[in-house]
């Protein structure tokens, strides 16, 4: 069989990234897609447990984070894209809460999933963790989202759509490209008394997290613009 085409990110003039992968034929579905969903959503593990408001999990994954030591931002990009900050979200896999901790991980690093501020603590904690191990923030999201052996028998970031998506997706959160390319575009109008403190604290998320991986570097694209990738993507190990 021949081997699948390399999957990757582009990086257009304005630091957004979109995932680019090969032209892969429709899969055959074998079986009846009813009987396939007979299953049904998983049980809900943690019952009884109330929703948090979105700003106050916010709040949360902030607190903890800066308790913990780890970039408060790019950790809130990794919740929003996991979880869009329903502290009881439930994926079809069984991962629950805000940084969508299975049962097994939850084990491991010895806490609640089912309490919010634990999760938010083990999904912090790993985040952590795999900062000490790979420093590169893509390989980081890529062992949160794949496993760190898929990661491992991929010798880098896995082919997968999934991965490569959710790469993009928590990148973009984090560097809040759309809003910096929108308003380099004049589709937001006259840029508001915020607005530069959007740039300027996208610049310094971007510095704090590109400070500890010495893979990418970073250029501008034009004059006072939004901040871009001067590299192309990494997808195999150094």
């Amino acid at each position: 069989m021949a081997a699948a085409a390399p999957a990757a990110l582009r990086v257009d003039p304005y630091g957004r990234i979109t995932p680019v992968l090969p032209d892969v034929a429709p899969a055959q579905v074998i079986g009846s897609p009813a009987s396939e969903g007979m299953a049904g959503k998983p049980d809900n593990p943690c019952p009884g447990v109330g929703t948090l408001e979105p700003a106050v999990a916010q709040a949360l994954i902030r607190r903890i984070a800066t308790e913990e030591d780890f970039f408060p931002d790019f950790t809130l990009a990794v919740a929003k894209v996991e979880s869009n900050y329903v502290s009881t979200a439930l994926s079809p896999k069984g991962a629950y809460g805000l940084f969508q901790l299975m049962p097994a991980l939850a084990s491991d690093l010895k806490v609640d999933r089912c309490k919010p501020e634990e999760n938010v603590r083990g999904g912090v904690r790993q985040l952590r963790a795999l900062h000490q191990k790979y420093k590169n923030p893509m390989y980081i999201l890529s062992a949160y989202n794949a496993g760190e052996q898929a990661m491992l028998d991929a010798d880098g970031i896995p082919r997968n759509r999934e991965t490569i998506g959710y790469i993009a997706q928590v990148l973009n959160e984090f560097y809040r490209w759309n809003e910096l390319r929108a308003r380099a575009d004049g589709s937001l109008g006259p840029a508001a008394p915020g607005s530069r403190v959007v740039a300027r604290d996208s610049s310094s998320r971007r510095s704090r997290v590109d400070d500890a991986s010495r893979h990418h570097t970073v250029s501008r694209s034009r004059e006072g613009g939004a901040p871009g990738w001067a590299s192309g993507f990494v997808i195999n190990f150094d």
